[in-house]
């Protein structure tokens, strides 16, 4: 469900600060994924999932222990460090 996203979700974790807040725009981050997509559907995927916020150019990753909306619960049941939904994540790409 998160396989496009999953790359924002990755590098928005790796380069956010301690509020989890990243301050890299659409096209550096396109650059960085080495993606010609843009960005915003990726984006859009992960605030719909509850995963990231977005305002004025800022993204900040949301905790997992946030209520998770309505249609993706049963996706996580508890609170998980992030690297292991990234592994749940790539695992069910390669074997998808």
């Amino acid at each position: 469900m998160f396989r496009r996203g999953s790359g924002l979700l990755s590098f928005s974790s790796g380069v956010s600060d301690s509020e989890g807040l990243s301050y890299y725009g659409d096209k550096r981050i396109a650059e960085e994924l080495n993606t010609r997509a843009t960005v915003s559907p990726l984006r859009n995927e992960l605030i719909s999932a509850g995963l990231i916020a977005y305002k004025d150019g800022i993204y900040q990753v949301l905790g997992l222990q946030h209520e998770i909306k309505e249609e993706h619960k049963g996706t996580f049941t508890s609170v998980c460090k992030v690297s292991d939904v990234l592994s749940s994540i790539l695992g069910g790409m390669k074997n998808g």
